[in-house]
């Protein structure tokens, strides 16, 4: 008997791909339901494994993140329609709607309120559409919930998130297609909405457009950035950083230290349990051997961020006017010389100084990147600059700080600000290895009064 109890805990977990198994978080660890079994793990490592009796076909279904979490979890079918309803108390699973799979909501963004279910968005029959609907246990059917000025564009893989204060469902980012002239372009969406149920109104409450550029890389699978819905607030991530969105307030927080070294190696957020502050990360999830990991929040987002503001911008006019007539006098009355260096003339310009200020090791990796320009450089040589003792994660941790310093004193030294000097990306040949290089960036100097001013162009 002994034996038994060990392999059924030794067990790997099934693969985790949405015609086979569905996952989500339970009690204070994660539930993997297949078609015969329930696969249960707080480490990601040891799993326990018994059988059920729940006869319902696993598949094609996701899970519903909850606002609150709690002890009844809901399962969607994927594009849309049916509903299941899992009690983990009862250890029951069975299905609770009167309706029937709508393949229309493919890419829908989804919310469980209080076991009221919102939908946004989605594709299917050749169409995208901006629609929001409801379903409540009770009823047991997908009501429409109609809005008078409908200004919300049709999408999917939008992000969602519901404000228990105000009753009213946000919406923010997502994407659709163009069409015109028989090719297809994607269009991506940054403006947020408030939808209020209530009253039927859509309103415009903010703009992601300072994070554009992050939303542009998802789903571009050289990029590998994902959206996760599950966490407190949505997250965006790749393997390169993590930024959460709060939509509601207007506010996103890029993490300043969060653990890369283990989405390097676990490149999917597979889950998060609101109960224990974990995630459960994983990599090749829908083979038949799946690697699963379990980290604590603190320790896979850290404790410090940067916040960026999402709220729309209100100009001031009359101020507006002053700096404008400001500007055309001095215009009029200074005259104005300027000169256009490269980045990396400013760079040879100011070198003396630029090492002065660095160590020998990140010089040394400044140099090697100025000589393979206009060309990248691989991480691994920049390496060889560190003690040869050191472990390789301490090398990657090591040289991100040396890249970071080094961006901070060449852009004090040649008076430049807006963004890295440094362009980043995975090597063509193994997408494993990351690779650098100084980028490709003209400089207008400006003479005022005698004194230089650095304008990035």
């Amino acid at each position: 008997m002994t034996v038994l109890v060990l392999i059924l805990f030794l067990l790997n977990p099934p693969s985790i791909n949405e015609r086979e198994a569905v996952l989500f978080p339970s009690k204070m660890g994660f539930n993997i339901i297949s078609n015969d079994s329930i696969y249960y793990t707080e480490d990601g490592a040891s799993w326990m494994k018994r059988k059920h009796k729940f006869n319902i076909n696993i598949y094609r279904l996701r899970y519903v993140p909850q606002l609150k979490e709690n002890s009844v979890k809901y399962l969607i079918s994927v594009g849309g329609g049916e509903v299941y309803k899992y009690d983990e108390t009862l250890d029951t699973l069975y299905r609770i709607d009167n309706s029937y799979r709508f393949l229309s909501r493919f890419g829908e963004a989804i919310i469980n309120v209080n076991d009221t279910i919102f939908s946004f968005g989605g594709y299917g029959e050749f169409q995208y559409n901006n629609k929001l609907i409801a379903f409540k246990k009770d009823y047991r059917e997908w009501t429409l919930l109609p809005t008078k000025n409908n200004i919300v564009e049709p999408r999917i893989n939008a992000i969602i998130q519901y404000d228990s204060i105000g009753n009213s469902i946000y919406i923010g980012a997502g994407e659709s297609a163009n069409h015109e002239f028989e090719l297809e372009e994607r269009v991506l969406y940054t403006s947020i909405f408030q939808i209020n149920p209530q009253e039927k109104i859509e309103t415009k409450t903010g703009d992601l457009k300072p994070l554009s550029s992050v939303f542009k890389r998802v789903g571009v699978s050289r990029d590998n950035y994902k959206i996760f819905d599950q966490y407190r607030i949505p997250l965006i991530y790749s393997d390169n950083e993590i930024i959460a969105i709060d939509i509601i307030k207007n506010k996103a927080f890029k993490f300043i230290e969060p653990d890369l070294n283990r989405l390097e190696n676990f490149t999917n957020i597979a889950a998060y349990n609101k109960r224990a502050n974990n995630f459960l990360l994983g990599i090749d999830l829908t083979t038949h051997k799946p690697r699963l990991n379990v980290i604590s929040e603190n320790d896979l987002l850290g404790l410090e961020y940067e916040e960026i503001d999402l709220s729309l911008k209100k100009p001031n006019t009359f101020f507006l006017s002053i700096i404008g007539l400001a500007l055309i006098s001095l215009i009029i009355f200074f005259s104005r010389k300027s000169t256009s260096s490269s980045l990396r003339d400013l760079i040879d310009e100011s070198i003396n100084e630029i090492k002065t200020q660095l160590s020998s090791e990140d010089f040394f990796i400044l140099k090697s990147i100025l000589e393979a320009f206009p060309s990248f450089i691989d991480y691994p040589y920049l390496q060889n600059s560190y003690e040869k003792d050191l472990s390789y994660e301490s090398r990657i941790k090591k040289l991100r700080s040396s890249i970071k310093e080094i961006d901070e004193v060449v852009q004090k030294a040649i008076g430049v600000r807006g963004g890295s000097i440094f362009e980043i990306d995975k090597g063509l040949e193994d997408k494993r290895i990351k690779v650098i290089r100084l980028k490709e960036q003209i400089h207008t100097r400006s003479y005022f009064f005698g004194k230089l001013k650095g304008l990035n162009k």
